[in-house]
């Protein structure tokens, strides 16, 4: 029996997407093992993640371009292999620098596979049947969040940090081979490039245009600069919440186990799954605009009720920021997505993504950081609350005016 190319390349691309989500928060439940093994201060341990996190931010804008010049199967294989080197480095770490080397190459490696997906489900589907996709692989690719926090752990206990990492980085080297007989483009992708092109008047009047033109065309696109604007809200909001901070903040404010705590931000990943889904049956500008104030009313809630949530309400909180906050990161794609050709999504995404997680995350972490400097108790992580919620006002404002640009430019169409 024949396999559909395009089916196989879609599911592969969502199962290796998987891969990041679950690098990105990984070390986060094996924070006390890395501590207690290698002797870290509390410095030492955030060093790892702030240059993981400055890595995979800085590398969206090349990921990005080389998908448009070398192509997303290129991309892909390089990507894997350097993860599934630092992945098995990982597990074998002796020292300290060889631990943070291997976490930069993670980084490095799987910076590609979002960029990549993205592209891929460019060029294999049409604009609209982009939509309802790039909500699933968003969601299948959360799927790897809520493996790196239960799950992992018990796999941890079972085999221990180090051999787990090996696993996963066997896994990767399985992924790597499949991609090697599955990945590709679809061959008609120049004439359908080319309409696309045509279609959205963009300056990329031809499928194939230089790194340098398509990151020209990215940058000067007020379109791109908007939705970093709004990711920047949304998106940061979520990330220094649910996979920075929150097991800190659950157990130092609240007082909850590390079960509980892990349990809690376990049900936020499934819910961002939901949301990732849930957007693909919604307008892109509707989700914007619906997701932005939606969070910005639960951040409220959350900021200065702080001091009186019981356990089901922070539940619901979590819960709702998840899914929230990748229904509006989904459509935020999406309209993207409606507004560039094909040919050169690679690099747009790619500028967008890495601006965000730059200006966004990487960012505030920092700032979430030196705020909690002098204590992680209910006070400081208000007044970190409450300076996030200047960038989710921003957030809503941007949605706002990305939805008045569509209708204005459909009305001209």
């Amino acid at each position: 029996m024949k396999i559909d190319k395009r089916l196989a390349v879609t599911v592969l691309a969502f199962l290796i997407y998987m891969l990041t989500n679950f690098h990105r928060p990984a070390v986060t439940v094996m924070g006390e093992q890395l501590i207690r093994d290698f002797g870290l201060t509390s410095v030492s341990f955030g060093f790892i993640g702030l240059v993981f996190m400055w890595t995979y931010a800085l590398m969206q804008f090349p990921v990005g371009t080389l998908n448009d010049t070398w192509g997303p199967r290129k991309v892909l294989l390089v990507c894997l292999v350097i993860t599934s080197a630092g992945s098995l480095l990982f597990g074998v770490s002796q020292s300290y620098l060889v631990l943070v080397i291997s976490r930069i190459l993670v980084a490095v490696g799987i910076s590609g596979f979002s960029a990549s997906g993205a592209k891929l489900l460019a060029e294999w589907f049409d604009r609209k049947q982009f939509g309802k996709l790039w909500g699933s692989f968003m969601g299948w690719g959360v799927m790897g969040s809520v493996l790196a926090t239960r799950p992992l752990v018990m796999l941890m206990d079972s085999v221990g940090w180090r051999m787990s990492f090996e696993i996963i980085g066997l896994i990767s080297v399985v992924m790597l081979v499949l991609a090697y007989f599955v990945i590709d483009s679809p061959k008609d992708l120049k004439a359908e490039a080319l309409q696309e092109a045509q279609e959205t008047k963009t300056t990329s009047t031809a499928p194939k245009t230089s790194g340098w033109d398509n990151l020209k065309i990215a940058v000067t696109r007020p379109e791109t600069w908007l939705v970093v604007l709004f990711f920047i809200g949304v998106n940061s909001s979520g990330q220094v919440l649910c996979a920075l901070w929150g097991g800190v903040f659950l157990q130092t404010v609240y007082g909850y186990s590390d079960s509980l705590a892990a349990n809690i931000l376990m049900i936020s990943a499934i819910c961002m799954i939901f949301g990732s889904l849930f957007s693909g049956f919604v307008k892109p500008q509707t989700g914007m605009i619906t997701g932005s104030f939606v969070f910005i009313i639960v951040w409220l809630v959350i900021t200065f009720g702080m001091d009186s949530l019981s356990l089901p309400i922070v539940y619901i909180i979590f819960a709702l920021i998840g899914f929230v906050q990748f229904w509006a990161v989904v459509a935020g794609f999406v309209f993207l997505r409606s507004v560039t050709p094909a040919n050169i999504y690679g690099t747009v995404y790619g500028v967008a993504n890495g601006a965000a997680w730059i200006l966004g995350a990487g960012a505030f972490q920092q700032i979430w950081g030196f705020i909690l400097q002098n204590g992680t108790n209910i006070r400081n992580f208000q007044v970190a609350m409450e300076v996030q919620l200047i960038v989710l006002a921003l957030s809503c404002v941007a949605a706002v005016i990305l939805a008045k640009r569509s209708k204005k430019t459909a009305a001209n169409a």
